[in-house]
């Protein structure tokens, strides 16, 4: 016998529950709708701060190039101006605003340019040169030159008196820093003993300070991370960085008697003086200016890099330049001043490497290789190669040495961050 079982009758969604449902599913589409709109309004926003940052930045670029533009003796300024000016507004559709600053800085000069959109800053910084004029020979002698026959030589010889070059410039920041030697009251903070200081107990002083240190200075890697970056001048009798310290930002340092860079000690966009002896050895880098009024000397494989400059100003006794061993410069050598007759004032060892140019009042003796350009006084090149056809496309010397020789950028570097 067959049973049928009824069907359950449905029972119909109460109107209570129903709203439920349509208030969640409302709720849900609330939520969903505020996170789009907050996303959209946070990605133009972003948007909005990308694009004042990058007009600030680029405006702050245009300020350096402004700078040139003055120094090179528009706009009502000179070579010789230093100041700040402001550039406000820059048009009605771009309302922006731009700082530059132009400080002396070594041999060369210094633009800082802060742009300025709104609310945002972006600040560059660049260091100014002058783009060396090249002659229309490999070698400028004014005297007959000794040149044996085994050199080779590429891209001629010219014999005529040496060109005058203006170093104002660069005397001027010689003579502050043997100012800055003499006056220990000049200085922002004393020490009266030696100090050593490494990069797990780096110099505890605020950036742009000047510490005079009546005894020697020792600055060297301890273990750390290898380095610092606080832009300080020291002054102190002697001076040594070994180890494997970076000095990453710009660091002055100035010694009465020895400085001596060791070992693969690093410093980008240092500026070096001292009075008698300045010494890089070993795998040491450097880039920037090496300047004395005694002697320079590269032993082992140290590298001078970027566009750097050598130089030595002796008014009253005879320096000295050396590259010996497997050193090598990237930049321009400098020897203005006495020459003592039958000694040599630049010497290039037989394996050592010039890439740039040498301006000598002196007698320079090469036996090792040179792509660039020779300006001497006298000239011995017992062996060796010299090749004007390698020289760089357009090397960057000392501010100021020509009178119309166009500006150059030796360094550059954005002191904020981009983004």
């Amino acid at each position: 016998m067959n049973r049928t079982i009824p069907p359950i009758p449905s029972q119909p969604l109460s109107r209570g529950s129903i709203l439920t449902h349509v208030i969640l599913v409302l709720l849900v589409m609330s939520l969903l709708i505020l996170t789009w709109f907050g996303v959209i309004y946070y990605r133009r926003d972003n948007l909005h701060r990308f694009e004042q940052n990058a007009q600030a930045f680029y405006l702050a670029e245009a300020g350096v190039q402004k700078a040139q533009w003055l120094l090179a003796g528009n706009g009502g300024k000179t070579k010789n101006w230093r100041g700040s000016e402001t550039f406000d507004p820059i048009s009605v559709d771009f309302p922006g605003r731009c700082t530059i600053t132009v400080l002396d800085a070594g041999a060369f000069v210094q633009v800082k340019s802060t742009g300025q959109i709104g609310s945002r800053q972006r600040s560059v910084s660049a260091r100014l040169g002058q783009i060396f004029q090249k002659p229309p020979a490999a070698i400028t002698c004014q005297e007959p030159p000794d040149i044996r026959p085994e050199v080779e030589i590429t891209g001629g010889q010219w014999q005529t008196a040496l060109p005058e070059w203006d170093f104002t410039q660069v005397s001027r920041a010689i003579a502050h820093m043997r100012n800055l030697l003499a006056n220990p009251n000049l200085a922002d903070v004393q020490i009266g003993h030696s100090v050593f200081y490494t990069d797990v107990d780096p110099p505890p002083f605020e950036a742009g300070s000047v510490i005079y240190i009546l005894g020697d200075l020792h600055l060297s890697s301890g273990g750390g991370p290898g380095w610092f970056d606080t832009p300080l001048t020291f002054i102190a009798s002697n001076i040594l960085v070994d180890g494997t310290l970076e000095i990453r930002d710009d660091i002055q340092l100035i010694a009465r008697h020895q400085l001596t860079i060791a070992e693969r000690a690093t410093l980008p966009g240092a500026q070096l003086y001292s009075s008698e002896t300045i010494i890089c050895r070993n795998w040491s880098r450097i880039s920037g200016q090496v300047l004395s009024t005694g002697q320079i000397t590269l032993l082992d494989e140290a590298q001078i890099t970027g566009n750097s400059l050598l130089y030595i100003e002796a008014p009253q006794h005879a320096g000295k330049i050396t590259l010996a061993d497997r050193s090598r410069v990237d930049g321009s050598i400098i020897y203005h001043g006495y020459a003592e007759p039958g000694q040599t004032q630049v010497e290039i060892g037989t394996y050592a490497h010039l890439r740039g140019f040498i301006y000598a009042t002196g007698h320079l003796w090469t036996r090792g290789t040179i792509e660039g350009y020779l300006i001497t006084h006298s000239l011995t090149a017992s062996e060796g190669r010299i090749d004007a056809t390698q020289a760089p496309v357009e090397p960057i010397t000392l501010f100021g040495y020509h009178p119309t020789a166009p500006l150059g950028i030796v360094q550059w570097e954005a002191l904020r961050p981009f983004w």
